[in-house]
């Protein structure tokens, strides 16, 4: 691993998969700068990664907050090699069942707000002489739609879209971009039908729908995050879609 004395950037880091990420690159020396809504999350977030931990808390769905994001990020820490854009919203029902703000939530901050901190990142990687990975947090409902998540799912399948597109803009620059697409994992981000469920019926009800038998935890995606990030392992992989869903694209 080549990680040691680099920096990130990390959406969503007060909790789930963005702060399983976090702290499996502060683990290996990477210097990490969390960014999110919820300043209390943040600030406990950052206290347990150790004082190379940064936080500020933003809606990056703003352009102009966005950019100061990055700006805080580089500032902090001299540099920007790592940008996990790994925030984002789920959303339920058909295109008649979705208002039109509801719409346009979903796709600002599962897709509008990773063009924005994108590309208020990635010049700061390119004035370091170029190369740097940055890592997408999509979703198999990018690859296969279900009924009833029409908003999410193709906010996820831009996502996956906008990863490639990425991936050959940068090349030139060495800045690889790759995209996760996750199954069911057990986050914060399903809170709600897991307090209305409760954990262990909801772990039996969508434990099943993967070939493997269960859901993912956050600690699943950050493995394939750390992979992503290094440069060692992972020079020659970008532009990829990559699930990680216990088998679940795969029928």
């Amino acid at each position: 691993m080549s990680l040691d004395g680099k920096a990130a950037l990390v959406t969503g880091g007060g909790s789930g998969i963005g702060l399983a990420s976090a702290r499996a690159l502060a683990e290996l020396g990477v210097r990490v700068f969390l960014v999110g809504r919820n300043e209390k999350k943040l600030a406990n977030a950052a206290s347990t990664l150790g004082s190379g931990t940064s936080w500020a808390a933003a809606d990056l769905a703003d352009p102009v907050q966005a950019q100061r994001a990055a700006d805080l990020a580089a500032g902090a820490n001299g540099r920007i090699d790592i940008l996990l854009n790994s925030a984002g919203v789920y959303g339920l029902g058909s295109i008649l069942e979705t208002g039109e703000k509801d719409w346009d939530y979903i796709f600002d901050n599962n897709l509008k707000q990773v063009y924005l901190v994108s590309r208020s990142v990635i010049p700061y990687m390119e004035k370091e002489g170029g190369g740097g990975a940055v890592i997408n947090l999509a979703s198999t409902l990018g690859l296969k739609s279900v009924p009833g998540c029409a908003a999410y799912c193709a906010a996820k399948a831009g996502l996956i879209s906008l990863t490639r597109s990425m991936a050959l803009d940068h090349a030139a620059a060495g800045i690889r971009v790759n995209c996760i697409a996750p199954g069911v994992v057990e986050t914060p981000i399903h809170a709600e039908t897991i307090e209305t469920m409760g954990l262990e019926f909801w772990r039996s009800k969508f434990g099943p729908i993967h070939p493997l038998g269960r859901v993912g935890t956050a600690g699943d995606v950050a493995r394939l995050v750390v992979y992503l990030a290094d440069e060692e392992s992972s020079s020659w992989i970008t532009g990829a879609v990559i699930p990680v869903d216990g088998g679940l694209s795969a029928g």
